[in-house]
């Protein structure tokens, strides 16, 4: 892993709960998880021989999304119909989330869907697993990011 990464591209940045600011022709840099800077294009400042670089200059950054209440193993069942709260427990999720009582559903599922929420920008937030020990475990091996 690079010690440093640069990212050119727009940034649409949250100002407030009502405001964002629009920038265009910004470089990103990070190292680790950490962000050093975000300068315009033109300020850059000189970098590391072993920099990598990506341009995105076509596209748009924004901050990560916190999920505040999501449960992870409920991924496959969310757009299961929910006329009735019970039922859809009853005939979809719990049945669903039985399946993780097997240690290698988990795993790949954790896996999976921690992948799909990194590629959604959502970084965080409070989630919920099932009954099984193993399960916690698999969301909390899986669930860490790292940019790009």
């Amino acid at each position: 892993m690079k010690a440093l990464k640069v990212i050119y591209c727009n940034l649409l940045n949250s100002e407030s709960d009502t405001k964002a600011h629009y920038t265009e022709n910004v470089a990103i840099g990070i190292s680790g998880s950490h962000i050093k800077f975000i300068v315009s294009k033109k300020e850059v400042p000189k970098l590391p021989i072993d920099t990598e670089t990506y341009d995105y200059s076509q596209m748009i950054a924004l901050p990560a999304f916190f999920d505040m209440h999501f449960h992870w193993v409920q991924d496959d069942v969310r757009e299961m119909p929910k006329d009735n709260l019970l039922d859809w427990l009853k005939n979809y999720t719990w049945p669903t989330e039985a399946n993780f009582a097997k240690k290698k559903y988990s795993s790949d599922k954790a896996q999976s869907f921690a992948k799909k929420m990194l590629q959604l920008g959502t970084m965080g937030g409070g989630c919920f697993s099932s009954i099984h020990a193993h399960a916690v475990d698999d969301a909390l091996k899986y669930f860490k990011g790292e940019f790009i």
